[in-house]
């Protein structure tokens, strides 16, 4: 849910480097395995993708490539700007002066 709402609030679309950096400070990092989630990257641009959470793709014209997320039309579908608002900011109260780095 932290990923799709800041996602979502991004304009629908977050640069795949971004997303590793919320993820990094969330103690979730690419190549390590996750309890929850096993492979990380693969949950990430296979997983979600298949359950069209999210769509992962290359940024038009970009070399060297470059990917970004976007919400899926699932996301889009089961989620409203004031839910994941809600959401975003029990968040953020929680992590107080750290958000800041998100």
């Amino acid at each position: 849910m932290p990923l799709l709402g800041v996602i979502y609030l991004n304009g629908h679309r977050l640069s795949e480097e971004k997303i590793w950096k919320i993820l990094n400070f969330l103690g979730i990092y690419d190549g390590r395995r996750h309890f929850i989630f096993g492979d990380t990257r693969k949950f990430l641009t296979e997983d979600l993708v298949r359950e069209e959470y999210v769509e992962y793709s290359q940024v038009p014209g970009s070399d060297p490539p470059h990917y970004e997320f976007l919400c899926g039309p699932r996301a889009l579908m089961e989620s409203n700007k004031k839910k994941v608002l809600e959401f975003l900011a029990k968040l953020f109260i929680r992590l107080g002066p750290l958000a800041s780095e998100l």
